[in-house]
């Protein structure tokens, strides 16, 4: 279908919120570990929807913390690609 989908996972004032293009309302968890399984699963759903989607986690401070790719199913399989998942260190991590 072409189009990348974006989720993120980011601290709120209530919790842990999923915020998804296709939702018109962010999904609220007062627990972030929930919440970021919770945009696992959308994910996956919505890669086999057909659409590639970029998730992104954020921390507390809102600073990206992990990054995943999980690409569209392939009509003939229908199933969703396992995530391709890109980390960082934090920035002010010494260089090894």
């Amino acid at each position: 279908m072409g189009t990348t989908q974006e989720i993120t996972v980011a601290p709120c004032a209530l919790g842990w919120a999923v915020v998804c293009d296709g939702l018109w309302q962010p999904l609220l968890f007062l627990s972030g570990g929930r919440a970021e399984s919770q945009a696992k699963a959308l994910a996956v759903a919505v890669a086999k929807a057909g659409y590639d989607v970029c998730l992104s986690v954020l921390d507390r401070r809102r600073a990206l913390v992990a990054k995943g790719l999980y690409l569209a199913a392939q009509p003939e399989s229908g199933r969703a690609s396992p995530a391709v998942t890109l980390q960082w260190a934090p920035p002010n991590a010494e260089a090894a």
